[in-house]
């Protein structure tokens, strides 16, 4: 870990750059390290902003403390060097009204950065150096670099750690006190009949509606350690994190890719559709979801849609002509596989202009269907539904910000959706919404009854 040697062995370099003559602009201290478990080291820190990414289809973890630089506009995100990445997202809704901590765009150039990959760690510590800076950066991270805790507390997946205590607690002491939705299950049934008997102009119309359920619990929660049980519970996810100020952790546990960069290779896919999961093999619920009208003609709209949207920026297209499905812990979806060859001058801002939000989150058209959840979710989605990922040189990454949690100590708030299409049911379309938070219900409420 970081021991006393190694952040003496920081610090010397760091006071190289500062007194030695080091070019101006983006510069990166990078030290190999003994492999340590970064999530229970995360929920130790002290210094804001934390961070904290895993792909889907990878082992590698990032853990991100302070920052070097912030963007809050996707147009000025610098060109970095081909190992820094900015780490960020945007929210749902650029018309709608931001989530105050998190803003409608937030990208940070972190300070210090931890890659987890295999065996071995990567200490980077990022600085962006001026004439007037030079002092100032060096010493930001000096000072960040004493506020670290070194210790990391085992994070057993039967508990939860107080985040203002030290002292674990047990899942069985960690009760739900109450629960309000929003929609309640009435406003919910009033809104999707509404939506399929006057919204849906065409068999192609669909709105993608959601609920915001609010959790009080009898004892603070830490968001890293929900997150490292809701990654063990679904590994095939992406897990994601970030805490700007105190007192407000978004994270998520996703299925969903928006896209990922390699180059100029763009791979991404359509997931839409779903039903329950009952186990991991083929079953009769896998021969059901495949043959189901409704969950069919929902992924069609939003695979058409992707290719559609892409085709202006891609020298060559591939889709899967058929979906296959796609296995979570309690549910499963129909999934659809994209790639596409980028044309040279496209870049990570214009792919996240016309990807994001996807009628997978939002509908079709698109603007009719924003408008009418701007005006009658009755509650603001901020980053839930959002795009949370990395910007680099060589590759970029992004998520779709579903299955997510907003947790304040004691408070928490899931969300979750369901795509509303022409022979869509109330009750249907709540039941998908349950087996949505099936998964994170299941760690928060351990042997408790709601």
């Amino acid at each position: 870990m970081l021991g006393h040697c190694l952040l003496s062995q920081i610090n010397d370099l760091i006071r190289e750059l500062k007194h030695g003559k080091t070019p101006l602009g983006y510069h990166q201290l990078s030290i190999d390290i003994v492999s340590f478990p970064l999530l229970p080291w995360l929920a130790q820190q002290q210094a804001l902003p934390q961070i904290y990414w895993h792909g889907r289809d990878n082992d590698q973890d990032i853990a991100c403390i302070g920052q070097c630089q912030v963007f809050t506009d996707i147009s000025t995100l610098p060109s970095l060097p081909e190992t820094m990445s900015c780490y960020g997202g945007l929210g749902f809704d650029i018309n709608a009204a931001p989530w105050p901590s998190f803003g409608q765009c937030r990208f940070i150039l972190p300070r210090l950065e931890l890659r987890h990959s295999h065996t071995k760690i990567k200490l980077l510590v990022n600085f962006c150096f001026s004439e007037q800076n030079k002092h100032a950066e060096c010493d930001a991270a000096s000072l960040l670099l004493q506020t670290l805790t070194d210790s990391v507390e085992p994070m057993d997946p039967t508990q939860l750690e107080a985040q203002n205590q030290h002292k674990a607690q047990h899942l069985s002491t960690v009760k739900i006190i109450d629960r309000h939705d929003q929609p309640s299950k009435l406003g919910w049934q009033n809104l999707v009949s509404h939506v399929v008997e006057q919204e849906l102009q065409t068999e192609n119309s669909k709105i993608v509606l959601s609920r915001r359920s609010q959790f009080n619990l009898s004892t603070p929660i830490n968001p890293w350690s929900l997150l490292q049980q809701w990654q063990q519970c679904n590994p095939n996810s992406f897990q994601f994190g970030f805490l700007f100020e105190n007192g407000q952790h978004f994270i998520s546990c996703s299925p969903e890719r928006l896209y990922l960069r390699q180059g100029r290779q763009l791979f991404t896919e359509a997931l839409a559709g779903t039903s329950l999961c009952i186990d991991d093999v083929n079953t009769q619920h896998d021969t059901d979801l495949l043959k189901d009208a409704k969950n069919n003609h929902e992924h069609r709209l939003v695979h058409s849609h992707i290719i559609q949207a892409l085709t202006p920026l891609s020298a060559e297209l591939n889709a899967d002509k058929q979906p296959h499905i796609f296995k979570q812990n309690h549910i499963q979806h129909l999934r659809g596989m994209i790639s596409a060859k980028l044309k040279p001058e496209v870049q990570d801002k214009h792919i996240l202009q016309v990807l994001h939000p996807t009628p997978a989150v939002a509908g079709l058209p698109c603007e009719h269907a924003l408008k009418f959840i701007r005006n009658n979710e009755g509650y603001d989605r901020g980053w839930y539904a959002g795009a949370c990922g990395f910007i680099g040189h060589q590759k970029s990454e992004f998520a779709v910000a579903i299955r997510s949690a907003l947790v304040q100590q004691d408070k928490i708030s899931l969300f979750a959706g369901a795509g509303i299409v022409p022979g869509s049911t109330p009750e249907a379309e709540w039941s998908e919404l349950e087996s949505k938070l099936a998964t994170v219900l299941s760690i928060l409420q351990s042997q408790n009854n709601l």
